[in-house]
């Protein structure tokens, strides 16, 4: 089977084969109203339109497979949210699980015991002091107050004002193409 790129060069030159042959046959004096005659007119039509067949069976097996790859792709999204949802529900089970550790070097402090156990995978350490505050970040002391800058192009605000005629160093608008099929 040919490739769609195949049909396509291939519906191209026999186009120019067929606007050559039209050319011959006007510049040969013969009535328009005969040129149907003419078998490598008859046979060049009757190829294109073979050809044109053949590229619109493809672009619809093209579409078929777009459609399927979509598909797989929303499949994946949808996957990797329940995984997210998993992954978050994994993490506060290990988390009470922790708490539960805690609970128990608390314990052992209020009896009297190191705050420090050692085992032989792992130690724990309970620790007395966390920073709690306001969630108002405004209510924190300047020099505690972290700030994060992200900064990325805007390629819709650039796309509008280089077709609005203004010149800008660097940036250019470029032919590109997409694919809808409905």
């Amino acid at each position: 089977m040919k490739s769609a790129t195949d049909i396509v060069t291939a519906a191209a030159e026999l186009s120019i084969q067929l606007a050559d042959e039209l050319d011959r046959l006007a510049a040969s004096g013969e009535p328009e109203e005969t040129w149907g005659d003419d078998p490598m007119v008859a046979a060049l039509l009757d190829t294109i339109e073979g050809v044109e067949g053949a590229a619109a069976i493809k672009l619809d097996r093209i579409r078929y497979v777009v459609q399927m790859i979509e598909a797989e792709a929303e499949a994946i999204a949808a996957e990797a949210a329940r995984l997210t949802a998993r992954a978050k529900s994994t993490k506060a089970r290990a988390s009470r699980v922790k708490e539960r550790g805690l609970w128990l070097l608390r314990k052992m402090a209020s009896a009297g015991q190191e705050l420090k156990v050692r085992g032989t995978a792992s130690h724990w350490i309970a620790t007395t002091y966390r920073v709690e505050g306001p969630a108002d970040i405004e209510a924190w002391p300047e020099r505690l107050r972290r700030t994060k800058v992200v900064v990325e192009p805007d390629r819709i605000a650039a796309k509008k004002a280089l077709e609005a005629g203004e010149a800008i160093d660097g940036l250019s608008l470029v032919p590109s193409q997409t694919w809808q099929s409905r």
